[in-house]
């Protein structure tokens, strides 16, 4: 089973092999690993069963992960093109699609644990309440980084 860790960190810093060559060989033991660790017979009954609270948590973290991952491709954005409302509407995009995707698994895993109805409604129209006050400060977040660029961009080329 651990072939493909010991394959993915040997070849970390092996300068046997130069560029993405390394990172080819890397992401292949690391592929090989996740697939005998989690479709292995014997994984697959040793795997525990969520219960309702960790549903519920796995869903607030990955709302979290997903918020941070917005803001940064946001922010990215913003940035190279210093323009705030190319930023923001990347962050808004991103953002509804990640919602999308996660409340879809939630969906499914809240089936699977038969988690009731206003617990899954409650926790889901909390995060559609909270996204417009995210986007509107990640908005002004985007706003000040670019409105500081655009003096810098102007008296250097001035």
């Amino acid at each position: 089973m651990s072939t493909g860790l010991i394959i993915a960190l040997a070849n970390v810093f092996n300068s046997g092999f130069q560029g993405s060559m390394r990172w080819v060989i890397v992401g292949c033991g690391l592929l090989i690993f996740i697939y005998k660790r989690l479709w292995s017979k014997n994984s697959i009954r040793k795997r525990e069963v969520m219960d309702v609270q960790k549903v519920a948590n796995l869903f607030l973290i990955f709302v979290l992960i997903a918020a941070c991952i917005s803001l940064v491709i946001g922010f990215v954005v913003a940035v190279k093109s210093t323009n705030y409302k190319k930023g923001y509407i990347s962050t808004f995009i991103s953002s509804v699609v990640f919602l999308i995707i996660i409340v879809s698994w939630y969906d499914k895993a809240s089936s699977n644990v038969f988690m009731g109805t206003i617990p899954w409604i409650l926790n889901v129209i909390a995060v559609i309440i909270v996204l417009p006050l995210y986007l509107l400060v990640a908005r002004f977040i985007f706003k000040k980084v670019t409105k500081g660029q655009k003096g810098t961009n102007e008296k250097i080329s001035g």
